[in-house]
């Protein structure tokens, strides 16, 4: 799953011709990276 950070806390996940915005957590981003 193709994800790009946006801003702090949001998160984008592109799935084919679908986009979805989730709000992750600072912390988690952090994490992740």
């Amino acid at each position: 799953m193709p994800f790009q950070p946006l801003r702090d806390g949001e998160v984008i996940i592109v799935e084919g011709r679908n986009v979805t915005l989730l709000p992750v957590l600072p912390e988690a981003m952090r994490r992740s990276a």
